[in-house]
């Protein structure tokens, strides 16, 4: 078929050629062929297998062998064949090149296409196509190329390259099919846990080294897909692998079976076939799942209640349906309940026991106090019933017992608790009368110190917690302190200091202010110590300690904080009394929580039980806090505003109470100003009554400035081209008293900058300064008057002195102003002069209206002017005649000027010569110039003739002539002998015997090259048998002598491959060239022994195989032989295969049928 021009080429058909570096083509038809000679000539491909789309790059060369070689410019024809049996269909692609199965033809260095020629080499009468050589270059070497069509898929191809003039011919296998593949997969972690991240990874192998696989990985277990992986990974991979991964979370309990499938894609030019790896069991073992069970710790009420609990899986899932939270309980009891979690498939199984306490409960009782604003309406009462406490940082009731400690034994002292605790909403309160006994009478003055300390002690903890508290003496005063509670700290006092009046004394020690959190415990029995220690000097015993039971069945009490505001009406506190069924209950006292006036109190409320089922609340026990806050008085105050008159100005305001009284304390002192401003000034209101809050607040007062008039006198001065002025003193209409204000700063200017009398002058930018400066505003300034006097210019006038040029010459200058101004329009210069010697110029300035007039001389000089003296000098070659330098004077006009005289040389030679002018016009001065001349020998013509010869024993020698100006032959050439072999630069020398010619030399590089030995290689064909091979040769000199240097070492090879192999001669007599010589060997793939015996058994469950060895040349052993596929377990006649994959590289991989039977 014929091919359609190639100007449009696809750039993605076309690739870098790169190297063969292995065949893929068996040897085998090559080793049956065999007796073929080896040829010089070959032609390569840059690939060894393509995929349709690609250009393959095609490219004939020469090496050493016995066989014909492409010659250099030849035509050569090119052609691609099927070697499969496949049938070409008809095809032209358009617009890529050379394809399909027709020839084309390329010259050797030709770029370029030539459509058609006008010829037929083809001899099939169609004008034939000429592709171009890529390489452009005449070098025996062509690169053309082949696009592969579609059709070419999986096919089996031959390149033929024939040349048309030297009758060489080469051909190259290459086949159009998919990189084939193998895939092996791995887990980073194995066994594994349930729950466990495992990264699964297929390590994918091309067969063709240096090229990484393209594709995408599919990950299986069993038959199930995990995950597709398709960007391959390189990281510390082989150049021809490419690695594959995904990570998987989900594998649940037990063994599976994982493998990977790889598809194969394309990479630039290249494909790839699938494979698939063989399995990997990943054993992955039951989690422990995350339970947490809860008992159950509350107060009696009547419900069932049981443990609480949650079980979580290893991937946050709820696994609570496989958990049992055992028996539930209703009864007051210390109980177990039993769980279990069953974990199915992925878990392990757990068990265990939590406690289930229910103690007793009591009843409720709210009381809550009053927030309000002082008036004349109290409001009304309010609480609400609660239900049984079932949180734990609720408070926890307790209530003493009145256990009793008796030291009455010691005949000292003795002491009794008295209703100890009492537990108030959010304060803890602990009472405690010791009654102390003191023998015999007191002493005058005696006093006595007492340290109380309560320590509690949690049952279910055993943690101490020990606090101090205060203590008051319960005396004539009657009255009882409430101390807050202090950690770590004692506290002493002295009591009842003076004369006792009698044996024995009450003391009360209180505390009050515990917070809730430091007993939101559960109920339980509690035990509390109070201590005390008495210290005087009457006193002999130690200390003392009285013991107390609490215990939690008690009825508990909250109390509710009441707040409010001053507002004159009375307020009391509300609450209620609620039994633990709900029922509302009688008996709550609130009478002792009524107050009117502003204040913070803590009351006092009693319970008395009237139905026999709960405990009473005594005085004492129960306190409620209530607040009635200050009111806000109604404050009036108004500032002022008026104009700065040296006196002391103030705010005024007034004070009403809620019942429109007047109220003092309000302090207006700080709004007092004299001096002109602005002010944000505070006030306060300080309450006397006890009932309103104390205020502030702020009041905006003004004070303005007053205007006063500013007058100045200004100073004369001398024209300076500005406005500005300079004052001389000031002066201020309209200032109060002896006020210390004075008028200062800004700018005076007079009207103009020209001069003149009486001119008026302005004052800007002034200021009041002074101690009372800010107390005034300014209001104008007036003017004023001063003269300005004229200036003198600055004159500046210049003569002249020069050479005469025929031209007028005068005075030049300038006038310039004292602002830098050009006055030059007013400066008459005088006169000018042309001829010498010149004369005197008399020079005026008119100043006009700023500046005074002026005059003065200057003088003007003429001198004499220098003619042009122009000289040529000469530079010339002997010849025989005459040569001289000349010269020209030229004036100032440009005029010719006689007077001058030359020189005149005839011999050869360096000459320095003068040339003179000499005037005679009287115009100009009588010159000289110094010329340097030159009468140069001549160069002879030296011919000299190289010589190029090969090494053959004789002389050889360069000659040359020497010929002078006028042709005459001349003597005195010398030149070089030379008779051994090598690359000479030699010298040919012309020394002159006639004065009138330079000597010269000239270099000619003379070549005596080496011969070149002829080299005979012949290299081996064999099959491999475990023994080396080396090629044969000899190397012969020019005159048929046997040369020594021929090294064959590098073709020795033992095991099987196709070599190219170099053979190296180096010349030992100096006389030859060193060379090498390709040659080609080849050491054939053997065939193993493969012994394989199948099994003939009877079914028994179980797996069989046949057994089988592979056997080398030498008898060896060899690995490879694969009898996996001849495993069985279930009953039937099989025909297996068995298959040997040589691992050594000298075997052919094969495969053998074995029969095998399960009856």
């Amino acid at each position: 078929m014929k091919f359609k021009k190639l100007f449009g080429r696809k750039k993605q058909h076309r690739r870098a050629p790169r190297a063969n570096e292995f065949m893929l083509e068996s040897l085998e038809p090559r080793l049956l062929l065999s007796a073929t000679p080896m040829t010089a000539a070959v032609v390569t491909t840059d690939h060894l297998d393509y995929a349709p789309g690609e250009t393959a790059v095609i490219t004939t060369s020469n090496q050493a062998g016995d066989g014909a070689q492409f010659a250099a410019g030849e035509l050569v024809r090119f052609q691609v064949s099927r070697t499969d049996g496949m049938v070409d269909v008809a095809s032209v692609t358009a617009g890529v090149g050379p394809s399909g199965n027709g020839a084309w033809y390329v010259v050797d260095g030709i770029g370029g296409f030539t459509a058609h020629l006008g010829s037929d080499v083809s001899g099939d009468g169609v004008a034939d196509w000429i592709a171009p050589d890529n390489d452009l270059t005449v070098n025996s070497r062509i690169s053309t190329t082949w696009f592969v069509e579609e059709q070419y898929r999986h096919s089996s191809l031959l390149v033929t390259a024939a040349g048309q003039e030297s009758g060489a011919v080469a051909s190259q296998a290459f086949t159009d099919a998919n990189i084939n593949t193998s895939t092996i997969v791995s887990s980073d972690l194995a066994p594994s846990t349930y729950g466990d991240v495992v990264s699964l990874t297929a390590r994918v192998t091309s067969q063709v080294g240096g090229i990484r696989p393209a594709g995408s990985v599919e990950f299986f277990d069993g038959g199930i897909s995990l995950g597709v992986d398709s960007s391959a990974s390189f990281s510390g991979g082989h150049p021809d692998e490419s690695h594959y991964s995904i990570s998987i979370s989900n594998l649940t309990a037990g063994t599976h079976h994982i493998y990977a499938v790889f598809t194969g894609g394309a990479a630039g030019a290249d494909t790839f076939q699938g494979s698939v790896s063989a399995d990997i069991a990943q054993i992955v073992s039951k989690a422990n799942a995350v339970i947490t069970v809860n008992g159950y710790f509350a107060e009696y009420d009547g419900a069932a209640h049981g443990a609480t609990g949650t079980a979580t899986g290893v991937n946050g899932e709820n696994l609570s349906a496989g958990l049992n939270l055992g028996a539930a309980f209703t009864n007051v009891a210390d109980n177990l309940a039993a769980w279990t979690f069953s974990g199915g498939a992925n878990y392990n199984d757990q068990s265990g026991t939590v406690l289930i306490k229910i103690v007793k409960t009591d009843a409720t009782i709210v009381v809550n106090g009053f927030n309000a604003v002082y008036s004349a309406t109290p409001p009304g009462p309010s609480g609400t019933p609660q239900g049984l406490f079932q949180d734990n940082s609720l408070p926890i009731p307790i209530r003493s017992y009145g256990a009793v400690l008796d030291l009455s034994a010691t005949g000292i002292m003795n002491s009794s608790a008295v209703d100890g605790f009492r537990y108030v909403d959010t304060f803890f309160s602990a009472d405690q009368d010791v009654t102390v006994t003191v023998a015999g009478a007191p002493a005058a003055d005696s006093s006595h110190s007492v340290s109380v300390f309560l320590r509690t002690q949690n049952p279910n903890t055993g943690i101490l917690n020990a606090y101090y508290i205060n203590y008051e003496e319960a005396g004539a005063s009657g009255a009882w302190s409430i101390g807050r509670l202090i950690d770590n700290a004692s506290l002493t006092a002295a009591t009842n200091a003076g004369t006792h009046l009698a044996a024995s004394d009450k003391i009360r020690a209180t505390v009050v202010g515990d917070t809730i959190t430091a007993y939101s415990l559960h109920n339980g029995l509690w035990t509390a110590e109070i201590s005390y220690t008495m210290t005087g000097a009457d006193v002999v015993s130690g200390p003392g300690r009285i013991g107390l039971m609490i215990s939690g069945n008690s009825p508990e009490i909250n109390l509710t904080d009441v707040t409010g505001v001053f507002g004159a009406a009375a307020h009391g506190a509300a609450g209620t009394a609620v039994g633990v069924l709900g029922e509302s209950l009688r008996g709550l006292n609130l009478s002792g929580t009524i107050h009117t006036d502003a204040g913070t109190y803590l009351d006092a409320w009693t319970f008395t039980d009237v139905t026999g089922n709960y405990h009473d609340v005594y005085y004492g026990d129960g306190f409620v806090l209530s607040t009635i806050a200050k009111a806000d008085a109604a404050i009036t105050v108004t500032g002022y505003d008026v104009t700065y008159d040296g006196a002391a100005h103030q705010a005024t305001g007034t004070v009403l109470g809620l019942l429109g009284e007047s109220l003092s304390g309000l302090s207006l002192s700080s709004t007092i100003h004299t001096d002109a401003g602005a002010y944000a000034d505070t006030w306060t209101f300080t309450d006397s009554t006890g009932n309103y809050n104390d205020a502030s607040g702020t009041v905006n007062n003004s004070i303005a400035a007053l205007g006063v008039t500013g007058s100045f006198a200004a100073d004369s001065k001398v024209y300076d081209g500005s406005t500005d002025a300079v004052v001389l003193f000031t002066d201020l209409t309209g200032l109060l008293g002896s006020d210390d204000v004075s008028l200062g700063g800004g700018s005076a200017t007079f009207e103009t900058a020209d001069a003149g009398f009486n001119k008026i002058v302005t004052l800007t930018g002034a200021t009041l300064t002074g101690a009372a400066a800010g107390n005034y505003l300014l209001l104008l300034v007036n003017t004023t008057t001063a003269d300005i006097d004229k200036a003198a210019a600055i004159i500046d006038v210049l003569g002249y002195t020069g050479t005469y040029d025929g031209a007028a010459h005068g005075a030049t200058g300038s006038a310039t102003g004292v602002v830098g101004e050009d006055l030059s329009i007013g400066l008459n210069l005088g006169a000018s002069f042309t001829n010498v010697p010149g004369g005197t110029a008399g020079w005026a300035f008119t100043g006009g209206t700023n500046y005074t007039d002026q005059s003065g001389s200057v003088e003007i000089v003429i001198t004499k002017a220098t003619a042009t003296l122009t000289v040529s000098s000469y530079l010339a070659i002997y010849d025989g005649n005459a040569h001289e330098a000349r010269g020209t004077a030229t004036g100032v006009l440009g005029e010719s000027l006689s007077g001058v005289a030359g020189t005149l040389r005839t011999n050869a030679g360096t000459y320095i010569d003068t040339v003179t002018f000499t005037d005679t016009t009287g115009n100009y001065k009588d010159a000289s110039r110094i010329v340097r001349d030159f009468i140069a020998k001549a160069t002879a013509t030296l011919t000299v003739s190289s010589y190029l010869a090969t090494y053959d024993g004789n002389a050889h020698e360069a000659r040359g002539t020497a010929t002078g100006v006028l042709g005459e032959s001349l003597s005195g050439v010398t030149g070089t002998l030379r008779t051994n072999a090598g690359t000479y630069v030699d010298t040919v020398t012309f020394t002159d015997q006639t004065g009138n010619y330079r000597n010269a030399t000239k270099f000619v590089k003379d070549y005596i090259a080496k011969a070149a030995a002829t080299l005979t290689v012949t290299g081996y064909l064999v099959i491999y048998d475990g023994t080396a091979h080396e090629a044969i040769g000899t190397a012969t000199g020019v005159l048929g002598e046997s040369l020594s240097g021929l090294d064959l070492s590098g073709t020795t090879h033992t095991n099987a491959g196709t070599y190219t192999d170099t053979v190296i001669f180096t010349d030992t007599t100096g006389n030859y060239k060193d060379a090498t010589k390709f040659v080609k060997d080849y050491i054939a793939k053997a065939t193993a022994t493969l012994t394989v015996t199948g099994y003939a058994v009877r079914f028994d469950g179980a797996a069989h195989e046949a057994i089988g060895t592979a056997t080398g040349v030498l008898g060896e052993s060899l690995s490879g032989l694969d009898l996996s596929g001849t495993s069985h377990i279930d009953a039937g006649a099989y025909i297996d295969t068995v298959t040997y994959t040589d691992g050594t590289g000298n075997y052919k991989n094969a495969s053998k049928l074995v029969k095998n039977f399960i009856r």
